[in-house]
């Protein structure tokens, strides 16, 4: 039964137009990328490291990424001051006032990890791609419920991986038709 929810009840209606239109979202595609926070709390993650490698795969991703490709960043709340957006072409951070489910609503495809947002964009029945760049060390330090590969939607284990996706405009709902 579709039922309401209010957390992801955003996911079952249709696109909010005024929204696209302020925000001017039409005629691109929408990429909504949301990583979990890696590690438990900040004392235990090198946030230098932990900075250094995103912006290594944002700058990968952004090379990648046609003008025609947007992706909005969604970081933790724990690392999003730690993370500068401004030297990437394409990548953007999502806006501070629209809420994050709203505006997550009008992107075209998730691209998260193990994070439980990819549950309620299902909803929508768009893309959503697994970016599993540290799976092993993940999985050995916070574990999961379900594994990645167990999802219905297609896991990527590497920024090159990532970036053939977008360089393609390869984006399936489902692993099957990831696959197929």
């Amino acid at each position: 039964a579709m039922v309401g929810y209010p957390r992801n009840s955003v996911f079952m209606k249709e696109r909010d137009l005024t929204i696209r239109g302020r925000l001017k979202l039409d005629g691109a595609t929408n990429i909504a990328y949301m990583p979990t926070w890696r590690g438990v709390s900040t004392g235990q993650v090198n946030v230098q490291d932990y900075v250094r490698s995103v912006n290594s795969i944002l700058a990968q991703v952004d090379d990648s990424l046609s003008d025609n490709q947007h992706m909005y960043v969604n970081f933790h709340s724990m690392g999003s001051d730690k993370i500068s957006l401004g030297c990437f072409k394409h990548i953007t951070s999502f806006p501070t006032h629209v809420n994050n489910y709203d505006f997550l609503a009008q992107m075209d495809v998730l691209v998260t990890d193990y994070s439980s947002v990819l549950f309620d964009y299902a909803l929508t029945g768009r893309p959503i791609i697994l970016f599993c760049y540290d799976e092993q060390e993940y999985l050995s330090d916070r574990g999961v419920y379900l594994q990645p590969e167990d999802l219905p939607f297609p896991v990527v284990h590497s920024t090159k991986e990532l970036c053939s996706l977008f360089t393609k405009n390869e984006y399936a709902s489902s692993k099957a038709e990831y696959d197929a």
